[in-house]
């Protein structure tokens, strides 16, 4: 009911830092390191895979599911989840994926972003090459990137391999596409909306109870903002 009533899962009872979905499963990552699936849209669980360490980031691209954490490094499954195999990058660590153009970003902790053309097996390195890289999202024309290091949010035209900082100065946890329409939320100056791309940008923080934005989604007529410490906020 867009948002107004919630109902709790049935989770491994850690917390969950993301999810992913395919055809069969929803799966989540959480900060135990527990890999957990469902097959009924989150309403019981099972556990195939536990590793050490937290897994900040989970991702299904073209039959394999990605996750990463310090302790084990850049891992696909082409089992949903039972066995794995290592793709890594080498002194990474992900914290969100995405991919655009049939090719596979990863965007790291400390070392910008990477992005591999063959599945995970191989990667490379794009022009922005250092700081943390929060949440990756696109449209037709261009990808976009949110910066924990050197604040703002940074835009590529060219699928992902070169990137321009955008006029947003401010560090970024989240980010939110749909056509011309780029919302960034913000650690510390709450929601900011750019309908140009990217070009200029205005604070939208009517209501908000907090300026830290974890964050966001965008739904028929709403955009939901997750905010640190303080629930789940919406607007038109």
């Amino acid at each position: 009911d867009d948002g107004l009533n919630w109902k709790r899962l049935n989770s491994t009872g850690s917390s969950v830092l993301s999810i992913t979905s395919n055809d069969a499963y929803l799966f989540s990552s959480s900060y135990a390191g527990e890999i957990s699936r469902s097959t009924d849209n989150g309403l019981s669980w099972e556990t195939p895979s536990v590793f050490g360490g937290y897994v900040n980031a989970i991702y299904y691209y073209n039959n394999r599911l990605f996750v990463d954490n310090s302790y084990i490094g850049l891992r696909y499954s082409s089992d949903n989840g039972v066995s794995w195999g290592s793709a890594s990058i080498p002194g990474s660590v992900t914290y969100c994926f995405a991919d655009y153009d049939n090719k596979l970003f990863a965007g790291l902790f400390s070392h910008g972003i990477y992005y591999s053309a063959n599945s995970g097996d191989t990667w490379a390195p794009t022009n922005l090459n250092a700081g943390s890289m929060s949440q990756i999202m696109s449209n037709s024309q261009y990808m976009f990137v949110a910066s924990l290091h050197d604040p703002g949010l940074y835009r590529s035209s060219d699928g992902g391999i070169n990137w321009d900082k955008t006029d947003l100065n401010h560090l970024c946890w989240s980010l939110f596409v749909s056509g011309n329409i780029v919302i960034a939320g913000t650690a510390s100056a709450g929601v900011y909306v750019s309908t140009d791309n990217g070009l200029s940008w205005r604070s939208r923080n009517e209501n908000l109870v907090s300026d830290n934005v974890h964050s966001l989604f965008l739904d028929n007529e709403y955009v939901y903002s997750g905010l640190f410490e303080a629930g789940i906020y919406r607007n038109t």
